[in-house]
C-alpha cells in the first residue's frame, strides 16, 4: 500500500479521447472520515488529497505501465503571459496538455510523441480566443513565435519561454474546454519546481498512467486499485 493513510486510489479508464490504453488516477476520498491536518502527507494544505513521487515511483514498476505522467496545476503561480509585443495579459489557465485533447487545431500542428500528448517541452499551444489580446494578426501569425509565461511562487520566480507551435479552439467533441496557453508536462514540472516552498514535496492531484498497450489498460488499472489499498 501506499503512503495514501490508507486511502485507495480512484482510477477511471479514458478511452472517449481516443486511446483505452490511458488510466488516469487520484486518490479517493473516505468520506465517512475527515484527515488530520498535518498527519497525512496524501493530503496538502487545502485538504485536497494528493500523490507523491513515491506514488510516482511506485506506479511505475507496475507491470505494462509504459509512462507516469503526473499533473502540476501551475495556474495559481503564473502571474502573466507576454507576448513579442511585450502585451502581458492575465490568463485565466495554463492548461497542461492531456492524451487525446480533442480541441480543434486551426493552425499550426503537432508532433506524435511517446507519451501521446504530442507536445515536447518548450512549445505552447495558444487559444485562438486570445490572439487579438497579444498582438497576433491571424491564427498561422502566432505559429512560430514565442510567449513567455512568468511565474512567481513561494521559493521565488521563473520565466518560461515557450514557442507557440499550434492555435487551437473548441472542437465539436470538446468537453469542458477552457480557452488558455496549453503547456507541456515537464514544462509545467519545471514551474512547479522553481516556485514552490524550499524543501516542500512535489505533490500531484492526479497522475495519468499509460499502459503498454489498450489491452492491459483494465489490467493496470486492477493493479494500481490493488497497490492503493482498494478492494
Amino acid at each position: 500500500m501506499l503512503g495514501n493513510g490508507g486511502r485507495a486510489f480512484l482510477t477511471s479508464v479514458i478511452d472517449s479521447a481516443g486511446s483505452a490504453s490511458t488510466v488516469y488516477v487520484t486518490h479517493a476520498r473516505d468520506e465517512k472520515k475527515l484527515p488530520e491536518y498535518g498527519k497525512n502527507k496524501a493530503v496538502n494544505e487545502s485538504g485536497t488529497l494528493v500523490l507523491s513521487d513515491d506514488d510516482v515511483a511506485k506506479l511505475s514498476k507496475l507491470d505494462h505501465v509504459k509512462t507516469v505522467r503526473p499533473y502540476a496545476n501551475v495556474t495559481q503561480v503564473v502571474r502573466y503571459v507576454e507576448s513579442p509585443a511585450n502585451h502581458k495579459r492575465l490568463i485565466a489557465s495554463i492548461n497542461v496538455k492531456n492524451e487525446g485533447k480533442s480541441s480543434k487545431i486551426v493552425a499550426g500542428e503537432l508532433t506524435k510523441t511517446d507519451d501521446g500528448t504530442d507536445l515536447v517541452p518548450g512549445q505552447a499551444i495558444l487559444a485562438k480566443e486570445y490572439l487579438a489580446d497579444f498582438g497576433f494578426d491571424s491564427a498561422q501569425d502566432a505559429v512560430g513565435k514565442t510567449v513567455t509565461l512568468h511565474a512567481q511562487g513561494p521559493g521565488g520566480t521563473h520565466d518560461a519561454q515557450l514557442t507557440i507551435v499550434a492555435v487551437e479552439t473548441a472542437g465539436m467533441a470538446s468537453i469542458g474546454y477552457q480557452p488558455g496557453v496549453t503547456i507541456a508536462t515537464d514544462d509545467a514540472l519545471l514551474i512547479n519546481q522553481k516556485t514552490k516552498a524550499p524543501g516542500a514535496a512535489n505533490q500531484y492531484p492526479s497522475v495519468v498512467i499509460r499502459a503498454d498497450s489498450d489491452d492491459h489498460a483494465a489490467a493496470v488499472k486492477d493493479a494500481v486499485v490493488k497497490l492503493g489499498g482498494g478492494t
